[in-house]
């Protein structure tokens, strides 16, 4: 079966619905087969059909890759069903999916869709000129910040103010979890940076006080999310602070996104 990886950006907080990544793994996590149950849930497709959220199948953590590898290399090896869309479109969080290409060549499973990238190539435009703005101001000394739709000079000034400290070194690399791992719960970030203390939450109130994390109820849990409007702010943060830059590699994949 053809499959192409539509990317996405941001993290709402997405329904389980019948053709979501989710779904259709732990359906057929429950049958003796599990690429044949995939095949009878797939006889449902219809032209339109898509899988959707196939990040929340991922976690940046020495067992997070194992159900978005058997999913999608199961979907790879199975014969397309009647009426399935060909290739078949998987929605996924671009920071996901540029993270599984560097570490685990993933674009070799599951390439980039070649249509329908305008919305997003004009989004990742907007997202690169308000990275610009930041570097203008940090680089070259251009004041006051120009102002960006994304976040206000204000935000941050006060974001600048939290990272440069030096003892910030636990929060950076919780934002980091966020962008990678999308929204997480305060267990979920402390086994991912392998601490062996759950973080508080005042490791992210001061991400929250400025609105650069959200948190909302899932499963009755708190989960923490980057804020969609922040993005590129915790793109910058995290480029300058650590080193983490992951959207510097989606022009070297394919030029439908260059």
């Amino acid at each position: 079966m053809q499959l192409a990886a539509r990317l996405t950006i941001g993290w709402e907080n997405r329904a389980v619905t019948q053709f979501s990544a989710l779904h259709l793994h732990q359906t057929a996590l429950e049958q003796a087969d599990y690429a044949e149950a995939l095949v009878k849930q797939l006889k449902r497709t219809q032209a339109d059909t898509y899988i959707s959220a196939l990040d929340c199948l991922f976690r940046k953590s020495p067992a997070g890759f194992k159900p978005i590898r058997r999913f999608v290399s199961a979907l790879v090896n199975l014969p397309a069903p009647p009426g399935c869309p060909q290739p078949l479109i998987c929605e996924i969080d671009v920071f996901v999916y540029l993270f599984l290409a560097g570490a685990k060549n993933f674009d070799l499973l599951l390439p980039l869709e070649t249509s329908r990238v305008p919305a997003f190539k004009l989004l990742l435009a907007d997202y690169n000129k308000a990275i610009q703005a930041l570097e203008n101001f940090e680089r070259l000394g251009q004041r006051p910040i120009k102002p960006v739709k994304y976040f206000s000079p204000r935000q941050y000034l006060a974001m600048r103010q939290i990272i440069a400290r030096a003892s910030v070194r636990d929060e950076l690399r919780a934002l980091a979890v966020l962008l990678v791992s999308g929204p997480s719960t305060l267990t979920d970030i402390s086994t991912e940076l392998g601490l062996n203390y759950t973080l508080g939450q005042r490791t992210l109130a001061v991400f929250e006080a400025i609105g650069v994390v959200t948190r909302f109820e899932r499963s009755r849990q708190t989960v923490f999310a980057i804020a969609k409007p922040a993005i590129p702010l915790v793109i910058f943060a995290l480029r300058e602070t650590t080193g983490l830059d992951l959207l510097s590699n989606l022009p070297l994949m394919s030029n439908a996104y260059g």
